[in-house]
């Protein structure tokens, strides 16, 4: 890895983290010291901090800890085993002046030194492996549905990186079946998931984005005024990537979707846009610029992705019927099994941060009753961490009622507990049976993970 990428890299996160308003400005008001709040999964004791929830929700704490001793600083806790432990993070210099230096000539790359050891890259490939793409970094709320529904097989790095070769030939084997492509590029066909192998469209598709592609995490910037466990968090952010970009050196590039290589599978899948695509409206402006050219010979990768996931999600990969994101344009979740959650309004109110309180709750509790005719299963522990526990950041308030940052910062109060609120709707009375047994496995849940209080 080069001096100059990496500073690349980071002048262009910091113009990204200023034009991005709706991202950064929040990072930049939320991702500061905080001593009343503590997310009770902290991997490093740094010192208290707020965090983007699904970050938060990755970590685990159940591990055994180490204590490290530093000569001009507390010591510091980690679990053993971690990325902060194994790489040896206590020993890098803070993010931000390592970057600014710009005469490292006889400075070490510390990523190059840390990824250098056995245990740091075992710990990363823990770390990350099981981590889901869409989920990896600062995770947006048009994802969340990927945390809140438990599928029998979900998306990870791991389940990416398993079999690639194997998934390309399922994958050719699949287009080259007439029935696998459903000529309407809105029909379904659930049945197919298994004779189509609609898990290896979703597998191959990722395996490009983020091997031949090039995709990164969705990163974290820091603020005006960083701190220590920013640099922490960016450093570990850098070592990931690095993670992900050496495991892809594995695979034969060969595996790669282009024109060239792949004549048959992008004829294929230039037969599957959806009437109202972006995509295709873009396509059709390119292609006349190159009129002489075959459509498929100038679809660019992202937009062969995009069709892969989302004939995937309509063949009935579950994973791919939860993806949605702008910056691919792929749409799964309108596509595959999971439509009706996507449509419900309680659902798209769910999947924001709020402050607990008797609508709120209330709301949550009733959708959660209607959740079982649609044929889904949740996690608990995510809906109750989602929820209770604090922080309720302010970029995930309505914009429309929410003011400015001071006026909220000044009028904001300590927000009642999930146990005085549900104590609230028991005294309101008038719940349905099947309404006190979710708030029932509401309160037990609430109780083991201590965010009852």
């Amino acid at each position: 890895m080069k001096t100059t990428s990496r500073l690349s890299r980071w002048l262009w996160g910091s113009v990204v983290g200023i034009g991005l308003v709706s991202v950064s400005v929040a990072l930049f008001y939320f991702l500061k010291p905080n001593s009343s709040v503590v997310p009770p999964s902290e991997e490093a004791n740094f010192g208290s901090e707020t965090e983007p929830e699904d970050l938060a929700l990755q970590k685990t704490s159940a591990e055994p800890m180490v204590a490290i001793e530093m000569d001009s600083t507390p010591t510091l806790t980690f679990p053993i085993r971690s990325v902060e432990e194994a790489c040896g993070i206590h020993e890098f210099p803070l993010y931000w002046d390592y970057w600014d230096d710009l005469d490292k000539s006889d400075t070490e790359d510390p990523l190059i030194r840390a990824f250098a050891s056995e245990e740091c890259r075992e710990a990363l490939r823990a770390r990350v492996g099981p981590t889901n793409p869409y989920l990896w970094g600062y995770s947006f709320v048009n994802v969340r549905q990927f945390a809140f529904v438990v599928i029998e097989s979900p998306l990870t790095f791991d389940r990416i990186f398993s079999d690639p070769s194997g998934d390309f030939a399922r994958v050719q084997h699949a287009l080259s079946q007439s029935e696998c492509l459903l000529e309407n590029g809105t029909a379904m066909n659930l049945e197919l998931k298994e004779s189509c192998n609609a898990d290896a469209l979703l597998n191959y598709a990722l395996l490009n984005r983020y091997c031949f592609q090039g995709e990164e995490s969705n990163r974290v910037y820091y603020g005006t005024d960083p701190i220590p466990e920013e640099s922490e968090r960016l450093w570990i952010q850098d070592l990931e990537e690095l993670w992900v970009t050496t495991k892809c050196k594995e695979f034969d590039s060969e595996l790669k979707l282009t024109a060239d290589k792949h004549s048959d599978l992008t004829k294929s899948l230039s037969t599957l846009a959806k009437p109202d695509s972006l995509g295709l409206a873009i396509l059709k402006i390119k292609r006349r610029l190159f009129p002489e050219r075959p459509l498929h010979e100038i679809l660019p990768l992202w937009y062969l992705i995009s069709t892969l996931i989302e004939l995937a999600a309509r063949l009935g990969d579950d994973a791919a019927s939860l993806t949605s994101g702008s910056a691919f344009d792929e749409q799964g979740v309108y596509l595959g099994r999971f439509q009706e959650l996507e449509s419900n309004p309680s659902w798209q109110e769910l999947r924001f941060k709020r402050e607990p309180s008797q609508n709120r709750l209330l709301q949550s509790f009733n959708f959660l009753t209607t959740v079982e005719s649609m044929d889904i299963e949740f996690d608990w522990e995510w809906l109750v961490r989602h929820l209770c526990e604090p922080p309720y950041p302010y970029e995930e308030l309505d914009p429309q009622t929410a003011g400015s940052y001071s006026e909220w910062e000044e009028e904001s109060t300590e927000p009642q507990s999930c146990r005085t609120v549900t104590n609230e709707l028991y005294t309101e009375g008038d719940l349905s049976d099947s309404l006190q047994e979710v708030i029932e496995q509401f309160e037990n849940t609430a109780l083991e993970l201590d965010l009852f209080d």
